[in-house]
């Protein structure tokens, strides 16, 4: 009765994250029976094992898009009014192509048909589950057993002690909690940096009163999707940052080429002005007049050059603000541009750059002014 009970709630589940049921039937020499696909793939639990020892080919990253996944198959679950009851890492099994299964579907609890309360795993279990009412359990028992999980991803540790129904009788008995809630997950593992996002679902996911619980798996997996996307476009910007990095530093790169070459191109307009007198043939100019057509094309040039560097460093702070390497590079251009104006005895543009070095300085321009130079 339990076997095909177990085949036909898991039959009624069609899912790509959950095992599909292709047969049922009853053999004269074994007695009833249901054929499923073959899974060979590690659990969770195996993997988070080898994980910590370093082993394996998962990260925590893909091991959360996998729970993900779970999130999606048993909010389907619980769409068809069937509430899993014993999940736990060791019921999930991970492919090496990225196909997630929820297995062992034994203690299912199907709303408004079942009166008998469901059996589960010793920790993974909530305080209604534990009660032993079956009034009293919905898609937030599930959650519970989620929040666990996560619990685990997050910290490798597990949230509660194996507290199954003899603990939590015993625990009522005498008037003892029979669950008390975990420190989180970012206090439980501190060298973890787990993000506040994570560590407020995670424990919000695990409330012992289940009306300040996570309404649904559903919601759950949308709030990991939205982190996780975040991540993905915190990474993105971050690359695009160093990209203009790097652009503004080949630009730095050409403009001193172009400044280089400044002097010379300024001695020869100097000798070219000194040998032709105002009043010389415009043929004989002709040399004058490349010079300094040259020289005003080069004088450009670097403007916009110096401009672009100057662009791809703020775009950077655009896409990253605070990026350090990009204000240090904004600091030393700048600084390279007001000690050339000092040099020239350009006021003007001494005051502008002095101005510009300081919105960028870490404290090293103050320092260079208040000592003089």
């Amino acid at each position: 009765e339990v076997l095909e009970r177990e085949a036909r709630i898991t039959g009624g589940l069609e899912h790509p994250n959950i095992i599909p049921i292709y047969d049922v039937g009853n053999d004269p020499e074994w007695g009833p029976f249901y054929v499923m696909r073959i899974v060979q793939q590690p659990s969770l639990e195996e993997a988070l094992k080898k994980l910590r020892r370093g082993e394996g080919q998962h990260t925590h990253g893909r091991l959360m898009r996998f729970f993900i996944q779970v999130c999606h198959a048993i909010d389907y679950a619980h769409s068809r009014g069937v509430i899993h009851c014993d999940l736990k890492p060791e019921n999930i099994l991970l492919g090496s192509f990225g196909d997630v299964f929820v297995v062992d579907w034994g203690f299912a609890f199907q709303m408004g048909v079942d009166t008998t309360p469901p059996g589960g795993t010793p920790g993974c279990m909530p305080p209604e589950q534990l009660r032993r009412d079956p009034r009293e359990i919905d898609r937030r028992t599930d959650v519970f057993a989620l929040g666990v999980i996560l619990y685990q991803l997050l910290t490798d540790y597990r949230p509660f002690p194996s507290v199954g129904f003899d603990r939590w009788d015993d625990a009522e008995i005498q008037g003892r909690p029979g669950l008390v809630l975990p420190a989180p997950p970012s206090v439980r593992a501190p060298d973890r940096a787990i993000p506040p996002q994570l560590d407020a679902l995670c424990m919000r996911a695990l409330a012992l009163d289940k009306h300040e619980r996570l309404e649904s798996a559903g919601k759950m997996a949308t709030a990991l999707e939205a982190f996780l996307e975040g991540v993905e476009e915190k990474k993105r910007k971050l690359a695009r940052a160093e990209e203009l990095c790097r652009s503004a530093a080949d630009s730095i790169e050409r403009y001193r080429d172009i400044l280089g070459g400044r002097d010379e191109r300024l001695g020869e307009l100097t000798e070219l002005r000194a040998q032709l007198p105002s009043w010389e043939a415009g043929e004989r100019k002709d040399a004058l007049w490349d010079a300094e057509d040259r020289h005003a094309v080069m004088e450009s040039l670097a403007a916009s050059t110096l401009q672009a560097a100057a662009t791809a460093y703020e775009t950077a702070l655009d896409e990253v603000p605070g990026h350090k390497p990009a204000r240090l590079g904004l600091l030393s251009l700048y600084r390279a541009e007001h000690e050339r104006a000092i040099d020239r005895g350009d006021d003007l543009e001494r005051a502008r750059y002095e101005a510009l070095s300081l919105e960028y300085d870490d404290g090293t321009f103050r320092d260079a002014l208040a000592g003089g130079g």
